[in-house]
């Protein structure tokens, strides 16, 4: 499709409605991408005043339009205001973020975002991508220092202000600053501070549940002596190696349960691909953060309603992104969700408080019986989910070795 923009973009433009459909994207392929993108973007970006036709101020951003034969409306955005700014999805979107850093909030409804209670809240730094689609209710509020890029499809009038040839060179002088400090600049992502004391997670907002349960899992992230502790000590800490479970879709290990606190610190591993294409809800809220691997991650709107069964017909995508080693999230528990993982994915995982009885997923594409994890039990039917075995937990522990995430 492009010269100027990297392939992936394309690939999650033309997303089809259908939930058994997730973008083929390599996680590998979505990083190293930032410099090349920065030269070619300075070599045709045009700073004059006289550039100003089709840009305009929207949305939080002044939109700076970037002319690209034979590929989709593209845009520049600069920040233009502080604060979280409601955003219309009125196509499907993809935003490359290039420096600074930008927070994204999904609501399950208009009322929802009035009163600022977000259903699914990411945090992005340079180098990433997301897309959104048509009709999702979202939010975003960026750095001063930030600058993103946005393509559209269809092409789409997008409303908003003018900008006079003034603000378009002034925001367009910022933004080749910016793009001139890119090119060819690897970008360091700096690792949260420990809380000197983890508060309870057992509240509503996500955007606060997000903050804390992030700052906890980017900090062990990066201490792998703690880690390996904490792996060690699920076979010799009561009721750790029963909570650690095999699953239709992953392995987990229980690293630490906090029940006055209202979280669980657990480790996934081992993904089955083959059944992570149902999309599925959750009991609780939940962050995550990606040690290794990655994925391709789809939220998807429910069209009948937010709470109970559903099937395939019943969802719309809503935002997709590719995950990589640093990337983290947080998602509640009523929205539908999908992380199809590239082999030897591993992710730390923070679980809050349970809020329903019972998840739910897509039984029109639940994976086949046979494909779930065989009985513990010699002569026991399989089951979705069930705790690890001894053995099992001595294999995870030492893949967790060989790939060098613990000692």
């Amino acid at each position: 499709m492009t010269t100027v923009l990297p392939a992936f973009v394309q690939q999650l433009l033309v997303q089809s409605k259908n939930p058994a459909e997730v973008p083929q994207i390599d996680p590998s392929h979505a990083e190293g991408w930032l410099g090349i993108l920065a030269s070619k973007l300075l070599s045709i970006f045009d700073t004059g005043t006289y550039r100003a036709g089709g840009s305009f101020l929207a949305h939080g951003y002044a939109h700076l339009l970037i002319e690209l034969p034979d590929e989709p409306t593209t845009y520049l955005r600069v920040p233009a205001q502080a604060g979280l700014a409601p955003w219309p999805v009125l196509a499907t979107s993809v935003v490359l973020t290039i420096a600074g850093a930008m927070e994204l909030e999904m609501y399950q409804e208009v009322a929802n975002s009035l009163v600022l209670q977000p259903h699914y809240a990411r945090a992005f730094g340079p180098e990433q991508v997301f897309a959104v689609h048509r009709d999702t209710f979202c939010g975003t509020r960026s750095s001063v220092d930030a600058l993103n890029l946005l393509t559209i499809a269809p092409p789409t009038e997008l409303g908003g202000s003018p900008l006079t040839g003034d603000e378009y060179a002034s925001a367009a002088h910022r933004a080749r600053e910016i793009l001139d400090q890119c090119r060819g600049e690897a970008f360091v992502k700096n690792t949260a501070p420990w809380l000197m004391q983890v508060p309870c997670l057992d509240m509503p907002d996500l955007t606060y549940v997000q903050h804390v349960s992030l700052s906890i899992l980017d900090r062990l992230s990066a201490d792998r002596n703690l880690l390996t502790t904490l792996v060690d000590e699920v076979l010799t800490l009561p009721g750790r190696l029963a909570a650690s479970r095999v699953t239709l879709l992953l392995n987990r290990l229980s690293l630490w349960e906090a029940p006055d606190h209202s979280f669980e610190i657990r480790l996934n591993m081992n993904p089955r691909p083959e059944n992570q294409l149902v999309p599925h809800d959750h009991c609780y809220a939940f962050a995550t953060h990606v040690l290794t691997g990655g994925y391709v991650h789809v939220v998807r709107r429910r069209t009948d309603g937010w709470e109970g069964p559903f099937t395939g017909a019943d969802l719309q995508p809503a935002i997709v992104t590719v995950e990589r080693p640093g990337s983290a999230y947080a998602l509640d528990h009523s929205v539908v969700h999908q992380a199809v993982m590239a082999p030897h994915t591993v992710t730390l995982f923070i679980r809050g408080p349970r809020r329903k009885a019972s998840s739910h997923a897509a039984e029109d594409l639940m994976p086949p019986e046979q494909s779930w994890p065989e009985a513990a039990v010699p002569g026991n039917q399989p089951a979705q989910s069930r705790s690890a075995t001894v053995d099992e937990y001595l294999m995870m522990r030492r893949y967790l070795r060989e790939r060098r995430i613990i000692n």
